[in-house]
């Protein structure tokens, strides 16, 4: 979850900021409350919102898109380290026995192999559409 930033197009004494100010308090205690809830607390700098003050700006959103991968990581880095994958064995018809798969490697999503997995060529060949010639009409 990200918390809402201020608004600086509105004056500091202003009750929307105190709103905000107040959700956002209630949000960490909450986040608290559920181990498998983070919350990210973007900077409230003027200086990365437009010049109206309301939306972010260019600078802003890279910074929060960086906050937000960088959790991820984080995220799928704890979930490799604390849970062991568990696997299936394969079954062996000559023995009528499941036969566990020891030296098979684990395919778990890590962000070292993301990237291969999402640059990887489909296998599967796509059929060009077939329009429809008898039409009742």
């Amino acid at each position: 979850m990200i918390s809402v930033p201020y608004r600086h197009d509105l004056p500091v004494y202003s009750q929307v900021n105190n709103n905000i100010k107040t959700l956002n308090s209630k949000l960490l205690k909450l986040a608290k409350i559920f181990n498998h809830v983070n919350i990210i607390e973007p900077a409230n700098n003027r200086l990365l919102f437009t010049k109206h003050g309301l939306h972010l700006n260019e600078l802003s959103k890279e910074l929060l898109s960086n906050q937000l991968a960088l959790r991820i990581l984080s995220v799928l880095e704890e979930v490799q380290v604390n849970d062991n994958p568990i696997t299936l064995g394969w079954y062996d018809e000559n023995l009528h026995v499941n036969v566990p798969s020891i030296d098979k490697p684990s395919h778990a999503l890590t962000p070292t192999n993301y990237q291969a997995l999402t640059e990887q060529v489909p296998k599967r060949i796509k059929k060009l559409p077939v329009t429809r010639q008898d039409d009742f009409l």
